[in-house]
């Protein structure tokens, strides 16, 4: 019995790099994952050797392929972490280690550029805030401290860009990657000069790598990379998409008034819209993989990573328990506890807030008869307020959500899937694909080899949806109220870190 040809999507995220190869009939997938996380000098550092993440990436390819059985491979699609930058020099050198979204390095710059550009200059052409790891602000940063450096700069890449020309020789980018980077005109979808002249990076436009449709071709794997990964000489890969619209593609969510979350590093909360919203409340509005789409985005860094935190630090392991039964075990005994309206409250903030940038994590309400069970279930709530409010600001944008499509490691839990429910106050699905991301950069490579006309037949194919829940109507009351509660702390804590920093 023949098997069938496979899509292979490569997924390079901060932390971790996944492969996944998904039969065309839509049958069980297979994975392969490597941690990578990035190396953090000092605090507000996020960096990695560009060799290193090449050869993470060549391992999980190989093996990935070698669970395929011998099956076909007919194409590659690659998403990665958005921003950050990968520089290399007229010999195609990398100049500098890899600067990844994480880093806050140039916060000073974002932040004053917000303040003196942004609603004038850069918010009407980009459509999106500023954020310290952002690729314009980035570039800023090395051309103020790195001067060196930045005047040999002959090409800027992003991190999917980087591994794609790795395998095929050619230099591209797409224009969902690229919209996210502030170095992009929205309206007119192309590079402005006048975007450019505001930010001081005039002189770096002959670098900037030419966009493309993430279905379009990005080469073929060379004979240097076949032998390095395992794939072919001659692999068609396309070339590929920014991760977060790689989930929303993998997770079945472009269609209008569904909602894309995914709990993971960040929060993030994204949906399409058939024209641009002009709202500067938006965190980021960007492309989408397919001509003429766009989706706009909420997101900060505090969904998923921060029960990660809390239950390595606090939450005992038993003997030969895995840390996905070490997860499932804290959930369950802090979701078995009775609701309470006073009991504590959880900000997670420790990689940073939407809210302000001096905000971090903070527990509140604490008594003496609470426990770690207790501060387990504000850790899950408190991630789940944060997504509450961030889809609060797309509807108040004008946005009408009937379903969420939820993803990321949240979504493994259906404990903690029915709170997200009974939090967001929607029915929640979850895919039977684990890995969205892969499997949406695997729709793109596809779409490039012609084996589906769009993303969104391919879809049909492989977007499985494993189980849907419900809100519970009480349930949902009982947080509507509570999610005040956590409101009115951040309020609070804003105003708290105004006052230490005026004083």
């Amino acid at each position: 019995m023949s098997l069938p040809p496979l899509l292979l999507g490569l997924d390079i995220g901060v932390s971790v790099v996944k492969a996944a190869l998904f039969p065309i009939d839509g049958s069980a997938s297979y994975t392969a994952t490597l941690s990578m996380p990035p190396d953090h000098p000092e605090p507000g550092r996020a960096r990695k050797d560009a060799e290193a993440l090449w050869q993470g990436c060549c391992t999980v390819l190989r093996n990935v392929i070698s669970q395929s059985g011998g099956a076909l491979i007919e194409a590659v699609g690659i998403c990665a972490c958005g921003n950050g930058c990968v520089l290399l020099d007229a010999d195609n050198q990398v100049l500098r280690q890899i600067i990844f979204s994480s880093d806050s390095r140039a916060e000073e710059i974002a932040t004053r550029w917000q303040r003196d550009l942004w609603a004038e200059k850069l918010f009407p052409k980009t459509q999106q805030s500023l954020y310290p790891g952002q690729t314009a602000v980035l570039l800023s940063w090395v051309r103020d401290h790195q001067p060196e450096i930045y005047r040999r700069i002959a090409r800027v890449l992003l991190v999917k860009d980087f591994i794609r020309w790795k395998l095929t020789g050619e230099f591209a980018t797409d224009f969902s990657d690229l919209g996210a980077t502030g170095l992009f005109n929205l309206r007119t979808r192309s590079y402005d000069p006048e975007l450019l002249a505001a930010m001081g990076l005039s002189e770096i436009a002959h670098a900037l790598p030419e966009p493309r449709l993430s279905t379009s071709s990005g080469g073929k794997v060379t004979e240097a990379a076949a032998a390095s990964t395992g794939l072919r000489q001659g692999q068609p890969v396309a070339v590929g998409c920014l991760d977060c619209e790689a989930a929303l593609l993998g997770g079945a969510a472009s269609e209008k008034g569904t909602l894309s979350v995914i709990a993971g590093s960040w929060s993030i909360n994204q949906t399409r819209v058939p024209s641009l919203l002009n709202d500067p409340a938006i965190f980021l509005t960007t492309c989408g993989a397919e001509a003429g789409t766009l989706t706009v985005l909420e997101g900060s860094p505090t969904s998923a990573v921060n029960f990660d935190w809390h239950v390595r630090n606090h939450v005992g392991e038993t003997p030969n328990e895995s840390l996905q039964c070490r997860y499932d075990r804290a959930v369950s005994e802090a979701m078995s506890l009775p609701m309470e309206q006073d009991g504590p409250l959880y900000l997670p903030f420790l990689y940073g807030a939407p809210h302000d940038p001096c905000h971090r994590a903070s527990f509140l309400n604490l008594s003496a008869r609470h426990g770690r069970a207790h501060l387990t279930r504000a850790v899950l709530e408190g991630i789940v307020f944060s997504h509450a409010s961030h889809i609060n600001k797309l509807q108040s944008a004008g946005l009408e959500f009937d379903l969420i499509r939820l993803s990321g490691g949240a979504s493994r839990n259906p404990t903690w899937v029915q709170l997200f429910a009974d939090i967001l106050g929607l029915p929640v699905a979850v895919g039977e694909a684990e890995e969205i991301g892969a499997l949406g950069a695997a729709l793109c490579a596809g779409v490039a080899v012609g084996r589906w006309p769009s993303v969104a037949e391919g879809e049909r194919v492989l977007c499985r949806e494993k189980h849907r829940v419900t809100p519970e109507a009480a349930t949902h009351q009982h947080y509507a109220r509570k999610f005040l509660r956590y409101m009115a702390a951040v309020s609070a804590l804003s105003n708290l870190t105004k006052s230490l920093q005026t004083n």
